[in-house]
C-alpha cells in the first residue's frame, strides 16, 4: 500500500507537470522536519492542481539521512480576486527516510492533509498554506496513525 501511493504521487506530479502554468519555490514545515520545495502549478478557472518535491532540510544537513517529500496539492479559490486568491486546499503527501544504516529501518510517511490557502500577486505571486490532518508511519510491520500538519510559504512565478 505505501509504494503504491508514493507510486501514484510520482505518476501525478510527472503527468500534470506536463500542463504546467507556474513554477514554485517554498519553505514548509511539517510534523517531522523543515522542507525546501519545488514544484509547478497547473490554473483552470478557480481550480489549481500543483506537484512538488522537496527535501527534508534538518534530516539530510545535519543528520545526514537523505529524507526526499513529494506531494500534490489541490485548492480551489472561493475568493478570486484580481491579485488575490483565497480557499481551501487538500493535500497528498509522502516522505521516507531511514533510522539506521540498515535498509529494513526505513520510515515510510504517508499525509492526507486539508486546510486553508491565499495567492497574493499578478506574474510574480507570494503564496502561503496551512493544513491538518492524518499521518500515517510505517516502519518495518508497524503501522501508527497519528497526526501531520503542514506550514508553507513561498514563490508563484505564472506565465
Amino acid at each position: 500500500m505505501v509504494k503504491s501511493i508514493y507510486l501514484f504521487s510520482i505518476f501525478s506530479i510527472l503527468s500534470t507537470g506536463i500542463f504546467a502554468q507556474s513554477i514554485e519555490f517554498s519553505v514548509a514545515r511539517y510534523r517531522t522536519d523543515y522542507l525546501i520545495e519545488a514544484g509547478y502549478g497547473y490554473y483552470k478557472q478557480q481550480h489549481k492542481v500543483s506537484g512538488f518535491a522537496g527535501i527534508g532540510m534538518i534530516k539530510t544537513l545535519s543528520q545526514q539521512r537523505f529524507n526526499p517529500r513529494i506531494g500534490v496539492e489541490y485548492a480551489y479559490d472561493f475568493l478570486d480576486a484580481e491579485k488575490l486568491l483565497l480557499g481551501p486546499i487538500l493535500g497528498l503527501y509522502s516522505s521516507t527516510y531511514l533510522i539506521t544504516k540498515s535498509p529494513k529501518s526505513r520510515i515510510w510517511n504517508e499525509e492526507l492533509l486539508a486546510g486553508v490557502h491565499f495567492e497574493f500577486g499578478n506574474q510574480l505571486k507570494f503564496g502561503s498554506s496551512l493544513m491538518y490532518g492524518f499521518m500515517t508511519e510505517h516502519y518495518s510491520d508497524n503501522f501508527y496513525l497519528s497526526y501531520g500538519f503542514n506550514a508553507k510559504i513561498g514563490l508563484i512565478y505564472c506565465w
